[in-house]
């Protein structure tokens, strides 16, 4: 899941709307799913790492990543989404050689409020992996 903390995230209300969405979506998991919080203005950072998720059980993974969400709140950067994506697909491509079986299909949530100006140049030359 990616959470865009960037300066236009500041704006009122719209903070408050992302961390219920974020909310919302690790209400939905179910006990087979993990996750990775990674934030993002113009440089992204892993909040909470799929390795803490496969770490714990499925009522703990979910707690702790609302937790890594306590003390969070937007910068007053600018936002680069496309580098956001392409470090939130790399760690979602990475996961699968951790799995035994090989087979699993990863989502990407982007919880941001879309902000114009977002730089998606990195996208351009970045090739999707096909299980994200």
């Amino acid at each position: 899941m990616l959470l865009d903390t960037s300066a236009s995230m500041k704006r009122a209300g719209v903070w408050e709307q992302a961390i219920e969405q974020v909310d919302r979506v690790i209400s939905e998991l179910g006990p087979n799913d993990h996750l990775a919080m990674v934030v993002f203005d113009h440089e992204p950072k892993t909040l909470f790492s799929l390795e803490q998720s496969y770490e714990l059980a499925a009522d703990q993974r979910f707690s702790a990543a609302r937790l890594s969400l306590q003390n969070l709140a937007p910068s007053w950067q600018d936002s680069d989404l496309g580098r956001a994506l392409v470090y939130a697909a790399d760690i979602a491509a990475a996961s699968e050689a951790d799995l035994e079986d090989g087979q699993h299909d990863a989502a990407l949530i982007l919880i941001s409020d879309m902000q114009s100006g977002s730089k998606i140049e990195n996208l351009q030359r970045f090739s999707w992996p096909e299980n994200v």
